[in-house]
């Protein structure tokens, strides 16, 4: 077996397209790209319907009680309203 030379001629560009078009690997790139739109859209969707509830929810609860506050309690009279018992057991579960 003798070794061919895989060399281009002086001055010649290689070659780094295919000469027929792939039309399988176009229409998995736009079926990604459809992918993306949707999870993105998706995304900006739930955000979106949770602002209105957050901004009533915290003109009732005071931001800094409900980031420090150490009870929650949110059916009791009076409702507390304290995330740090959640971060410590989510916290606890994740260690």
């Amino acid at each position: 077996m003798a070794a061919r030379d895989v060399t281009a001629p002086a001055g010649a560009q290689p070659r780094l397209r295919a000469r027929r078009r792939r039309y399988f690997e176009d229409a998995v790139r736009a079926s990604l790209v459809v992918c993306a739109a949707v999870s993105i859209a998706t995304t900006v969707g739930i955000v979106a319907s949770l602002v209105q509830p957050a901004i009533e929810f915290f003109r009732e609860v005071d931001f800094l009680d409900f980031i420090t506050g150490t009870r929650w309690a949110p059916l009791f009279e009076p409702a507390d309203f304290g995330v740090v018992p959640l971060l410590t057991g989510t916290f606890s579960v994740a260690v």
